[in-house]
C-alpha cells in the first residue's frame, strides 16, 4: 500500500471527526501507528490537515475539498488534482459490486474476486464493514454460508441487501458510531456495544 494511499485513508478518517494519533489509529485498525503518523505528515505538508495544542488533527478546508487521486503541490497541480475524477474507495466499490450480483447476494470471496483483489486486508476491511451495515438493518446474514474450496472450510457468508437504498455506499463514520445513508439522507445509530471496540 503506498503512501499517498494510506493518507488518503487517514484523510477520508479526519472527514468524519478530528482525532489524535492514537484515536485515528484506534478507528484505523488497519493501519498502524507509524502508518498514521507518516500519513498526518503528509497531510499536514500538503495542507490538508493541521494539528492544534501538539495533539489533536483536523482536516483542512483544503482537505476537505480534495478530490484527487495523488497529493500535488502547486497551483497548477492543484488545479489538475481538482479535476481527476475521485478514487472510489475499497468499501464503495464492494457496495457497488455487492448490488450487481444478482439478488444483490453474495460472499466476500465473490466480491473480492470482482474487484481484481485477493489481500487479505481488503477482505478484513470489507467484512468489518459488511457487519455494521447489517448492524442497522442495510445488510442481512442469515447465516447462511456457501461451501469452501478446502475439505475443512468453515465456508463463506452469503451477505444480502434487503432492500436497494441506491447506488451511493452507506457511510460508516466510525467517530460518531454510526451509519449514515447518503440516498436517503438517513442516520442509524449503531448499537452502544460497538462503541470503544476495535472492528
Amino acid at each position: 500500500m503506498s503512501a499517498r494511499w494510506i493518507a488518503g485513508i487517514v484523510l477520508d478518517e479526519l472527514r468524519n471527526g478530528s482525532g489524535t494519533r492514537v484515536e485515528l489509529a484506534a478507528r484505523i485498525p488497519d493501519l498502524n501507528p507509524e502508518q498514521i503518523s507518516n500519513a498526518l505528515c503528509t497531510l499536514q505538508k500538503n495542507e490538508m490537515a493541521i494539528v492544534i495544542d501538539r495533539r489533536r488533527w483536523y482536516i483542512t478546508a483544503h482537505g476537505a475539498s480534495y478530490d484527487g487521486q495523488g497529493f500535488l503541490s502547486g497551483g497548477a497541480g492543484q488545479e489538475r488534482a481538482r479535476k481527476t475524477p475521485k478514487k472510489r474507495t475499497l468499501r464503495q466499490r464492494a457496495w457497488a459490486a455487492l448490488r450487481r450480483k444478482r439478488g444483490g447476494k453474495a460472499t466476500i470471496p465473490e466480491l473480492m474476486k470482482s474487484l481484481g483483489t485477493d489481500r487479505e486486508m481488503d477482505a478484513n476491511n470489507i467484512g468489518c464493514y459488511f457487519r455494521r451495515l447489517a448492524d442497522v438493518g442495510l445488510l442481512i446474514n442469515p447465516g447462511r454460508r456457501v461451501t469452501g474450496s478446502g475439505p475443512n472450510s468453515p465456508g463463506f457468508l452469503l451477505w444480502t441487501i434487503p432492500l436497494d437504498v441506491g447506488p451511493k455506499a452507506p457511510i460508516w463514520q466510525t467517530a460518531k458510531n454510526q451509519v449514515y445513508d447518503p440516498n436517503t439522507g438517513e442516520t442509524y445509530k449503531l448499537p452502544p456495544k460497538k462503541q470503544g471496540v476495535t472492528p
